[in-house]
């Protein structure tokens, strides 16, 4: 990325590829252990909870949204 686009570019593109691994490990180290109980599925995805408490969730989900009609 230094050559194609700049030197900022390459330094964020590089530090993304250096500390993604410690986020992946935040994110998932739990999955292993949900795996050998058998939860193949989120328990939160399942329900439809795609936001946490956290995630300020009545911002972001509108309980009178209508879902896009999908073709076929």
């Amino acid at each position: 990325m230094f050559f194609v686009k700049d030197v900022e570019t390459g330094l964020v593109w590089a530090t993304k590829i250096l500390t993604d691994p410690f986020h992946d490990i935040k994110l998932y180290y739990k999955a292993p252990l949900a795996l050998l109980r058998g939860e193949w599925i989120d328990p939160h995805h399942a329900r439809g909870d795609e936001w946490t408490e956290e995630d300020s969730a009545d911002e972001w989900i509108d309980e009178e949204a209508v879902e896009a009609p999908h073709p076929g």
